[in-house]
This record gives C-alpha cells, structure tokens and sequence, in this order.
C-alpha cells in the first residue's frame, strides 16, 4: 500500500490497475493545481501590466469606443497585473479566481453582443473563463499562500 495525498486527507492506495492508477492521478491533483497557476498567473500579470503603463490610453480608448467606462481599463490592469501574481503564488486564490471569471465572462457576453460568430473571435476568452473557474473550484492547493495561511 502506498499513501497519497488527496487534498486535504491521505489515502491508502493499493498497486492494483484502476486504484493505482486513480491513486496517482489524485496525489498530483495539487501539482495540477500549481501548474495551473504558474502558466495562468504569468499570462494575466502579462495582459495587465501594459494597461497600467503604455498602453493605458489604448485600452481606455478602446473601452470608451465600445461604451464602456474608461475607468475599467486600469482597474482591469490591476485586477490582471497584481491578480496574475496572487495566482502564481496562491494567495486569495478563489476570490482572484472569481474575479478573472467575472471579466472573462463579461468579455465573452460582449463580444457575442459585437455578433461574432466563430470560436476563434472569442476562444481565448473562454479558456480564461475555463482556468479562472477551475481555480475557483480548486482553491490554490498544497503548494500556495493560500495553504500556508490556512486558508
């Protein structure tokens, strides 16, 4: 028998098929969740950090010719640059978590509004909304800020 951690209990798991296997599968669920974060994370603080500098007249621009507030763009630039970093390392990871759901999802809802009809217009929107709702499920795991603090 080989204990595996499963989130927050360990396991017995015995080195026949389907148990080995769905043993080993659950004992890297936290490294899952950790590569999540460390590919997401990086990703968003990338989107961000240009709203907040050179780029902040474009995206306030770009916000104001949709009819949204201008304001949004250096508070999405906020939510993305320092987001992105809580995410890498797992602090408040659900309620960041929420947060990116929240404007991926409303991105997603405007660009249907904006009538585009093909996945490619909005698919990275929604593999934003997918990662950003799977770490709202998840929580940032064993290896996280979150963890630490007992969160």
């Amino acid at each position: 028998m080989v204990e595996c951690h499963t989130g927050n209990a360990f396991q017995k798991v015995g080195h026949t098929g389907k148990h080995l296997v769905f043993g080993a599968i659950a004992a890297f669920g936290d490294v899952g969740t950790l590569v999540l974060r460390l590919f997401f994370g990086p990703l968003l603080a990338t989107h961000g950090y240009p709203k907040l500098t050179s780029g902040k007249a474009n995206t306030m621009g770009w916000l104001e010719s949709m009819g949204l507030p201008k304001l949004l763009g250096p508070l999405i630039g906020i939510l993305e640059l320092f987001g992105g970093f809580f995410l890498v390392i797992g602090f408040l990871t659900p309620l960041v978590a929420f947060l990116f759901s929240l404007q991926f999802l409303g991105i997603y809802l405007f660009r249907i509004r904006l009538s585009k009809k093909t996945l490619t217009d909005y698919e990275k929107d929604l593999l934003y909304l997918g990662g950003s709702l799977a770490l709202v499920l998840l929580g940032g795991g064993l290896y996280s800020v979150d963890h630490l603090l007992g969160l």
